[in-house]
């Protein structure tokens, strides 16, 4: 088990998104980007993540094997599509907003 198997797994990975996601909003001055940045670091979090349970469970059968089956996101468990989905919307949702009040 790890720190992040908990029911409030979508709330850590939200605050995970939003550090690079202000950052490049920031920098960039586009909440687009900033939305996109955010997102990318969740798929990079889930994929490590699926990559180092396959290698705890003993179900990696080579580096390569792994990196290509867990780069397709059909293979993650309904628990990760709802924690990454969720801040991924909340992300999108306030890039929208951030758009749509001219920000």
């Amino acid at each position: 088990m790890t720190s992040l198997d908990h029911p409030w797994d979508w709330l850590t990975h939200l605050t995970m998104a939003l550090i690079p996601a202000i950052i490049v909003w920031m920098m960039t001055g586009n909440p687009w980007a900033g939305a996109v940045a955010g997102a990318l670091c969740l798929y990079y979090r889930e994929y490590m993540q699926a990559y180092y349970r396959a290698v705890r469970n003993g179900s990696a059968a080579s580096p390569r094997t792994e990196v290509v089956a867990l780069l397709a996101p059909w293979r993650w468990t309904p628990d990760s599509w709802g924690d990454v989905l969720v801040p991924v919307a909340v992300l999108l949702g306030a890039a929208l907003a951030m758009t749509l009040l001219g920000a």
